[in-house]
Order: structure tokens, then C-alpha cells, then sequence
């Protein structure tokens, strides 16, 4: 089994553009549930150097669009082929608790996992984890990305 390679902040830093994990402990954070588009937000710092950006959606794009669907369709009585509904998402709750175990990882100086791109100086990031937790975010979508899914 090939196993993946977790790069450090200074070896993601020297590569100029990498996709994959760097694990590292965290010694700054910053994190915002309203801000940048009404879209929580969380920033942390790897090993004093590497800023690691986790967004989630914005709060007023949170509806899933289906096409096709024939028992949606009938129960509406619709010849539309297109029903939006609203789906409550947990990604602002998530991000409030990844943001407490970030708080405490840099209390205890315990390292952290993250998973991502880099470019342009800053690690953007999906996946958060901490000991056995691990949070995942959409990342950098715009809210017109992914309605033809």
C-alpha cells in the first residue's frame, strides 16, 4: 500500500505550487462565521509561516438544485423539471468547532493536518485534522459553481 507523504510548512513554502497534506502545528488562527460574503471562514497558521484558508459555503446559497427527479415532479403535480430544495447544512457549526480545536492545538502546541492547495503563498484548504477529528469544507467555490451536478 503506497502511503501518502505529509510535507512540512517549509517544504510546501519552498515548492511554490503543491496539492496534498502538510502537517504542521498551529500558531496563529482567525475565524469568522458572517464576513467575506457572508461565508464563515477560518485561517490558521502552520509553524509560524504557512497561512492555511478553510471557507465554508455562504449562508444564502445553502439549497441543493435537482433535475429529473419524477417523485419530486409528481408529488408537485409540476411539469417543471427543476425543484429547488433547501437542505440545512452544519458547515458554520463545523467550522465554529474546528475552530476550538485549532484554539486548543495551539494552547498545546499539538500538530495539525491539512489538506489542500497551495498557490500563491497560501495553503487553500479542505480538510482539517486534529488527533482523531477531521472537518471538511467546500473549499473556493463560487455559488454558481456546481448547479449542473
Amino acid at each position: 500500500m503506497e502511503r501518502l507523504e505529509k510535507l512540512t510548512s517549509e517544504k510546501v513554502i519552498r515548492s511554490k505550487d503543491y496539492q496534498g497534506i502538510v502537517r504542521g502545528v498551529p500558531t496563529g488562527m482567525y475565524a469568522d462565521r458572517e464576513s467575506y460574503g457572508n461565508a464563515p471562514v477560518l485561517v490558521l497558521i502552520l509553524d509560524e509561516k504557512l497561512p492555511c484558508k478553510f471557507r465554508a459555503n455562504p449562508y444564502s446559497h445553502r439549497h441543493i438544485i435537482m433535475k429529473n427527479i419524477d417523485k419530486t415532479e409528481k408529488y408537485l403535480k409540476s411539469s417543471s423539471n427543476l425543484v429547488v430544495s433547501f437542505t440545512p447544512d452544519d458547515e458554520n457549526e463545523n467550522l465554529a468547532i474546528a475552530s476550538a480545536f485549532v484554539d486548543q492545538s495551539i494552547r498545546t502546541r499539538t500538530p495539525v493536518e491539512v489538506d489542500g492547495e497551495y498557490k500563491a503563498g497560501i495553503f487553500y484548504s479542505k480538510f482539517l485534522k486534529i488527533g482523531v477529528w477531521g472537518f471538511g469544507f467546500p473549499g473556493y467555490k463560487m455559488p454558481f459553481e456546481g448547479r449542473s451536478e
